[in-house]
């Protein structure tokens, strides 16, 4: 019976989550459970910092931490073009269109439409350092801080895919 309820209540969870994103809403799961019940939050968590941008926080060893991540971009259907774990850095292409219900229609996919076929705009995710395990921090294609918004978008959802 505690496995029936843990099932319901990660089912209507992701069941409301799925419609408010349906709906063209900018909806995160936060909360979560990795396969053993354990609080995903637990091991990775984003810091918001006021004159800095959001970071995602691993409490975990680097190759811990790198699977993590390695697994959260796989779960999120986010392209990788390269990933270094020597230097500790993916190079993604992220299209917020993706994940907000916005993807053409059937004939524009069969088409393939896109203007420029990338798939999304270039960026840099950097595992650095910290205290306690590692932070995840996103860059742009020139190496340089992102935007709070795109950053804490792209740090949301790899923090709830993480697994």
């Amino acid at each position: 019976v505690l496995h029936m309820g843990h099932m319901l209540n990660n089912t209507i969870q992701d069941v409301l989550v799925r419609r408010a994103r349906m709906q063209g809403k900018n909806a995160c799961w936060v909360p979560g459970t990795d396969h053993a019940s354990i609080a995903t939050e637990a091991k990775a968590e984003i810091v918001r910092r006021t004159n800095a941008p959001p970071v995602l926080r691993l409490r975990l060893p680097f190759d811990r931490a790198w699977a993590t991540v390695s697994t959260a971009l796989e779960n999120a259907e986010i392209p990788v073009d390269e990933s270094d774990q020597a230097t500790r850095v993916y190079r993604i292409r992220y299209d917020e269109t993706q994940f907000r219900g916005d993807e053409p229609g059937w004939f524009a996919r069969l088409f393939d439409f896109r203007r420029d076929g990338a798939g999304g705009d270039p960026y840099t995710l950097r595992l650095e350092d910290s205290a306690d395990g590692f932070e995840l921090v996103v860059l742009d294609e020139r190496d340089r801080a992102v935007d709070r918004e795109t950053g804490e978008q792209i740090l949301s959802l790899l923090r709830e895919y993480a697994s």
